[in-house]
């Protein structure tokens, strides 16, 4: 409602995911008083927001989409600017600098507005999240869609395959876009699952990059992102189950996705 873009450009789809608290009540009153700007759906909770994501996909009409959480908000300007920005450039991909509201945000690759960012010279692709805009002709091309059985990391492959087929991938850095707040009960899908649900996610996202991509520099340096994060938190969370035999299987996991990696040139 306060986006500077102004009425009639803007459209909201709301999925409604089974929530329990009076969201879906909520959404429906706001949705009755602005039916031109707001659609609401409601489903039964999927467990994840790959769900939730895929079906407002289907329904998007606009040049653009842009996936916003539950939990954060955006900045007044912020959809002013990145489509600017998208029109401006030719971009196909657009990432708006976030603002941590009690929650870490990545910061190195908006340093400075880029209007073509090199994918292998810049930090772009230490930022993976699905809080961008992306061109809709890009996403229905590809077919893009998040996939329901990650619990966690959902957003990866979606965004690391828009990055690599995007004809220019542009960052708005002298705004901030997104404020990514953290909940009170500090209980973020992120921050409370365990090792097995981050590795399904890392050994899909390194499956992707070895079919996009020929051996060499590139691959390496992206694939090498994930080893220095995931698979860090993968470990930090080996280290916190309980169950011996958990701890066994998903480390057995870890042995085989290093050694499948062993003659890549990133170590």
């Amino acid at each position: 409602l306060h986006q500077s873009l102004g009425a009639g450009a803007v459209e909201m789809i709301v999925v409604d995911d089974g929530s329990t608290d009076g969201t879906g009540e909520e959404l429906d009153r706001l949705a009755r008083r602005h039916p031109q700007l707001l659609r609401v759906l409601h489903q039964d909770n999927s467990g994840g927001p790959s769900g939730p994501r895929n079906t407002a996909l289907g329904l998007a009409r606009g040049r653009y989409v842009f996936f916003l959480d539950a939990d954060d908000y955006l900045g007044v300007r912020a959809l002013e600017r990145l489509t600017a920005a998208a029109e401006e450039w030719d971009s196909d991909v657009v990432l708006g600098r976030m603002k941590d509201v009690g929650r870490r945000v990545p910061r190195s690759m908006f340093r400075t507005n880029q209007p073509d960012a090199d994918l292998f010279a810049s930090r772009v692709y230490w930022s993976l999240s699905a809080q961008k805009l992306f061109r809709r002709e890009l996403v229905e091309r590809l077919g893009l869609r998040f996939d329901t059985a990650l619990r966690v990391g959902e957003d990866q492959p979606f965004t690391a395959t828009a990055y690599l087929r995007a004809r220019r991938i542009s960052v708005v850095a002298d705004y901030d876009c997104y404020y990514l707040v953290r909940r009170p009960d500090g209980r973020h899908l992120t921050l409370v699952n365990r090792t097995r649900p981050t590795l399904d996610a890392l050994e899909r996202v390194c499956s992707l990059l070895r079919a996009e991509l020929p051996r060499g520099a590139g691959r390496d340096l992206l694939l090498s992102r994930h080893f220095e994060v995931e698979l860090a938190g993968a470990f930090r969370f080996l280290a916190a189950e309980r169950e011996a035999l958990v701890r066994e299987r998903e480390f057995a996991r870890m042995r085989r996705l290093v050694t499948g990696h062993r003659d890549d040139g990133f170590w």
